[in-house]
């Protein structure tokens, strides 16, 4: 996106504090045993698709994937906030769809 984001000194410190210990990333996703929707876009150059369906293979059965074809990072999204966009409504939809069938 090009942002410049900051971090501050107390995550790094966080950080220096923590080194040791390793991110469990494949550990913690097969942990989560509440229903997961994992959404991701096609065209994101930050982080492929590719890691979205290996959480998928690391997580517990009630866990859904969905790739929003041709989506990027943020679904379209700017900063600052200029509006949604088409993307990003549809993401916003089938998640409150996916929260109102899981939490009903």
């Amino acid at each position: 996106t090009g942002q410049v984001l900051p971090i501050a000194l107390d995550a790094l410190d966080d950080i220096q504090a923590h080194r040791r210990d390793l991110l469990d990333v494949r550990g913690a996703a097969g942990r989560i045993r509440a229903p997961w929707l994992i959404v991701h876009g096609t065209a994101d150059t930050s982080v492929g698709p590719a890691e979205a369906e290996r959480l998928k293979e690391w997580a517990a059965e009630a866990t859904e994937l969905w790739l929003v074809d041709g989506a990027g990072h943020t679904f379209g999204a700017r900063h600052p906030w200029a509006g949604t966009t088409p993307e990003l409504t549809l993401v916003m939809d089938r998640t409150i769809r996916f929260l109102s069938d899981t939490l009903s």
